[in-house]
């Protein structure tokens, strides 16, 4: 029988309008699984809408580390072999689990990422209609570390093991980039991580110049943060050399 599947969408203060277009492409995934709203916004209108898609809504106990503990508040409340992250503004294809699932035939893959793509092509980080600020890493630079081992957590659009997870304890919580952190944090503990190149997942650009300074703002202390810590590519030696060259180069 196939893993059973578990859809965490995980949402903050995104409009209702948005979180609805995800939970509608959840609703409509045709792999067997059950989606989990995850607000720590703690919004009526989220449970709500949770109700009206057939979804289950979790919150957590608090607000500590935001993205990163909304997720591990829901994994002992929780039950399921496989986690799809999404955030609220990515909106899954029908077949995205199904093209995802088979990479777990390997009893020590742990997270497996599919590239982010944006349904609004006015952005500020679009040039054309489909192509955009991250179209070179998703396109080429993800391939060339996925032939190296080094795919890694990209935040949304990402199949993983919730045993894994676990036996790290948890999603990474010192640094705000606990994708990254995460994925180096697995692979030191002999997890594996690949990526498949197919978009399965539409989500939202920043639409103006301040909110994609934000994000990236965001992402670059985050990532330069992991510097300080085991999993360093300077410092973990559990990794190969390639790993260690391929995540030096995205710091």
């Amino acid at each position: 029988d196939p893993p059973p599947g578990r859809v965490r969408v995980s949402t903050n203060d995104e409009p209702a309008e948005v979180a609805l277009a995800t939970q509608a492409g959840c609703r409509a995934l045709t792999y067997p699984h059950t989606t989990y709203l995850l607000d720590d916004g703690r919004r009526p209108e989220m449970e709500q809408l949770a109700r009206l898609t057939g979804a289950r809504y979790l919150t957590p106990s608090d607000n500590s580390h935001a993205k990163a503990g909304n997720l591990n508040a829901a994994l002992p409340r929780t039950e399921g072999e496989l986690v799809f992250v999404l955030d609220a503004d990515h909106v899954p294809m029908p077949d995205a689990l199904d093209a995802l699932v088979g990479y777990f035939d390997d009893e020590r893959m742990a997270v497996v990422q599919s590239p982010h793509d944006f349904s609004n092509h006015d952005s500020v980080q679009h040039y054309m209609v489909g192509r955009h600020e991250q179209s070179l890493f998703y396109r080429v630079i993800c391939p060339g570390k996925d032939r190296h081992g080094a795919a890694f957590w990209c935040g949304s659009a990402a199949l993983i093991r919730r045993r894994a997870l676990i036996e790290i304890g948890g999603v990474a919580t010192e640094t705000i980039a606990e994708d990254f952190h995460t994925t180096i944090r697995l692979q030191r503990h002999g997890w594996r991580s690949r990526y498949h190149d197919e978009v399965l997942v539409q989500g939202l650009a920043p639409h103006d110049l301040d909110g994609y300074l934000l994000q990236r703002d965001r992402w670059a202390r985050g990532n330069l943060a992991v510097f300080t810590l085991p999993e360093s590519p300077l410092r973990a030696r559990e990794l190969a050399p390639a790993q260690r060259l391929s995540y030096l180069a995205s710091l």
